[in-house]
C-alpha cells in the first residue's frame, strides 16, 4: 500500500475542488431552474469548503481559511488608526488585491454566463494543480 504525503493529500484535495467546480459547471448548463440553482450551490459550497480546508492545512501567515473577510480585519486591527504597529500590512494588502480584481472579474463573468464562470474557476485550479505538480517533478530532479 503507497503512503501519501501531506502535499499527496493537499494536491488531491485541489484536484477534486476542480472537479467539483466542473461538476457545478455541468449542472448550470442547460438543467431546470431549480437543479441549476441548489445543484450549483451544493458543489460549489463543496469545492469552496476543500478550498478552506486546503489553506488551513498550508497555514500560510496571514491567509486565514475565510481569507478576505479576516485578512481585511487584520489590516484594520493592525493599523495605526487602531493602536497597531502595522505588521506585514503590504503581505496582507498583496493577499487582498488578488482576490478583489478576481471578484471583479467574475462579477462580469457571472453577468454573461453562470457556465462559463465556473468552468474558469475549474480551469484555472486544474491549471494551478498542474502547475504545481509540474514544479514538484522539476525540484525533485
Amino acid at each position: 500500500m503507497l503512503k501519501s504525503t501531506a502535499k499527496d493529500r493537499i494536491v488531491l484535495a485541489i484536484v477534486a475542488e476542480a472537479g467539483l467546480l466542473a461538476a457545478a459547471a455541468m449542472v448550470s448548463a442547460g438543467v431546470p431552474i431549480p437543479i441549476k440553482i441548489y445543484g450549483g450551490i451544493a458543489t460549489t459550497a463543496m469545492a469552496m469548503g476543500l478550498r478552506n480546508a486546503v489553506v488551513r492545512k498550508i497555514a500560510i501567515p496571514d491567509m486565514t481559511t475565510t481569507m478576505l473577510t479576516l485578512t481585511v480585519t487584520g489590516i484594520a486591527a493592525a493599523s495605526s488608526l487602531a493602536g497597531g504597529d502595522n505588521p506585514r500590512w503590504q503581505r496582507r494588502v498583496g493577499d487582498v488585491a488578488p482576490m478583489l480584481m478576481s471578484a471583479a472579474a467574475d462579477a462580469a463573468m457571472v453577468e454573461r454566463s453562470l457556465t462559463a464562470t465556473l468552468a474558469a474557476c475549474a480551469g484555472i485550479t486544474a491549471a494551478c494543480v498542474l502547475a504545481r505538480l509540474r514544479f514538484e517533478s522539476k525540484r525533485r530532479q
